[in-house]
């Protein structure tokens, strides 16, 4: 069963890490504003990824961790391939970083199953 609970020591670390989020996306909207280099996927994807953080910090049940940690990594997938000036080179870099994450992430989580079932017995 998948729990988020509150704890006091890491609801401390969730509230800096709303604090810098919102920080972070003041200064992002003033730099989009200013220079209109960035489109509206942006700060969409790094929301995505704040809110991966926000979950790692708020479970305590392993599934919902490794999930947490799919949802960051896939943001950071993305902002991998994101193509700021239209090179090729940052496709294929999003490509292969999505490729050998997966693979990392099917051996942490046969990890996670080959220590379940261990516990189980």
């Amino acid at each position: 069963m998948a729990y988020l609970t509150i704890d006091f020591t890491l609801s401390k670390f969730s509230y800096l890490l709303y604090f810098f989020s919102f920080i972070y996306l003041l200064v992002l909207y003033a730099y989009i504003a200013k220079y209109q280099k960035i489109t509206w996927e942006y700060p969409i994807i790094i929301l995505c990824s704040f809110i991966g953080m926000i979950i790692i910090l708020r479970s305590t049940d392993l599934f919902i961790w490794f999930l947490a940690i799919e949802l960051q990594s896939f943001s950071f997938y993305t902002l991998a391939a994101y193509r700021t000036n239209k090179s090729y080179l940052q496709t294929e870099a999003g490509l292969k970083y999505f490729i050998f994450g997966s693979i990392a992430s099917s051996y942490i989580y046969l990890g996670f199953l080959y220590f379940t079932s261990l516990r189980e017995q």
